[in-house]
C-alpha cells in the first residue's frame, strides 16, 4: 500500500486540480457548478489568506490517488490517467 502525502497546493499543481474538479462538474452531482471554473478561480483560492481558506492536495508515489481540498470540500480521483 502506498503512503499518501498531504501538503499545501502549489501553482504548478493547479492544472491537475482543475482537471479533477472539471470531471466532477461534468460527470457528477458533487458540485453545484455547471461550468468548470477558470484558472483564475484556482489561483485566487491558492493565493487567499482568508480565515478558513486552506488549499491542500494529497498524492501517493504510485500516483493512483490524487485529491485536492479547499474550505468548501474535496475532490479526489483515481487513477492518475484522468489528470492528463
Amino acid at each position: 500500500m502506498s503512503k499518501i502525502t498531504v501538503r499545501p497546493a502549489e501553482s504548478a499543481g493547479l492544472a491537475p486540480i482543475a482537471a479533477i474538479y472539471a470531471d466532477a462538474v461534468h460527470t457528477s452531482v458533487a458540485t453545484f457548478y455547471i461550468e468548470e471554473p477558470a484558472h483564475a478561480y484556482w489561483q485566487a483560492k491558492l493565493d487567499s489568506t482568508a480565515v478558513g481558506d486552506h488549499f491542500m492536495v494529497a498524492s501517493s508515489p504510485s500516483r493512483r490517488f490524487r485529491c485536492g481540498a479547499t474550505e468548501s470540500g474535496q475532490q479526489c480521483t483515481a487513477p492518475q490517467a484522468r489528470l492528463h
